[in-house]
Formats: structure tokens, sequence, C-alpha cells
């Protein structure tokens, strides 16, 4: 989703200075099986915008969305965010708050994910290309998002998000150029 730079400004405002932010998009079919995959109403387009705060906590706030062609959202509001800026690559995660309604078009349900917790990986990187995972789907209803999950994402390009773009900053680099990057 696209987030305004209004709402961005009463982020600050409230939480404190940014150190990082995650833009990344694509599309994907993982929600589709058997005949149902080359359908349409399946495809997703995969939008994650995120940032980290400075601070005591270091709070998290964003969203990731798949958007299917149909109309139908799934929605994950983002509450934590583990990064190796060595390697430009991000793990997010947050809980499911919004789930496509199955369908004739879309049969396959995804209400049993609500309220569990959904991570994806993101890789930003201009030799091998950039990457996002599929969402990893947890169990875990109650208690706080942990990111810690580098051991549950098996980096596969063929089986994750098609076409992906994705922009890791961090305060610690090149942030006015990084950050530039993500308006173009």
């Amino acid at each position: 989703g696209d987030v305004t730079d209004e709402y961005a400004a009463r982020l600050v405002r409230n939480r404190g200075p940014i150190t990082a932010k995650l833009t990344a998009s694509g599309s994907h079919t993982h929600h589709c099986f058997g005949s149902y995959r080359d359908d349409s109403p399946c495809h997703a387009k995969t939008s994650l915008s995120v940032w980290k705060f400075a601070g005591k906590e270091g709070s998290v706030h964003g969203v990731i969305e798949e958007k299917f062609s149909n109309g139908e959202m799934l929605k994950v509001d983002v509450d934590c965010m583990v990064r190796d800026e060595f390697n430009k690559e991000a793990i997010v995660g947050g809980v499911v708050t919004a789930v496509p309604k199955p369908s004739k078009e879309f049969p396959n349900s995804l209400e049993h994910f609500f309220g569990k917790h959904a991570y994806v990986k993101v890789v930003d990187d201009v030799v091998k290309g950039d990457y996002i995972s599929a969402l990893l789907f947890d169990a875990v209803e109650k208690g706080n998002t942990s990111c810690d999950k580098e051991d549950k994402f098996e980096i596969n390009y063929d089986e994750n998000v098609n076409d992906p773009s994705v922009v890791l900053c961090s305060k610690h680099s090149d942030w006015e150029s990084c950050v530039a990057k993500m308006s173009e």
C-alpha cells in the first residue's frame, strides 16, 4: 500500500527518528493450486512498506499487502524487522489482519491465517538481483511477533515473488541516495 507523507510524518512525530526503511513489491501465484494456478483471480501483487524507529524499543511499523486481481486482499500489520545490514537483507513480520474471502474464482481459503503471524524475507542485491520470499505463516496467535526466523527461509529465486523490487535503507549507510531510489 501507498503511505502518504502526512502519515509518515505523524509516525516520526509519535515514535522518533527513522533508522531504517524498507519498500518492496512484486507478484506471485503462491495461493493458487491445481488448475487455478493460471487463473488471474489467484494472482497477487505484493507490496511492503516498513519503518524501524530509534528509541529504547526500536519499534517497527509497516504493512505487507497482497492484493489479488479480484480485489480481495491479504494484509499483515508489521511489528518486527531483523536486518542483516552487511548483506542488505531483512526478515519482517506481523499479524495477519485481513484475508481474502473464499469465492468461486478464488476457492483456496486463507481464512485460517487470520490472526496468525506471517513473515517474509527480502534481499536488496544489485548483483544477484532482489528477492522477496513467499509469506511464511506461523501457528502462533498470541504474544509478540518474533522475526528471528532466518533458518525458516531458503532463498530460491524460482519459487518466490516474481519481478521483485526491494530497497532497504539504513541510517548507517548512504541514506539519501538509498531513499531516493524508493521514489524511482
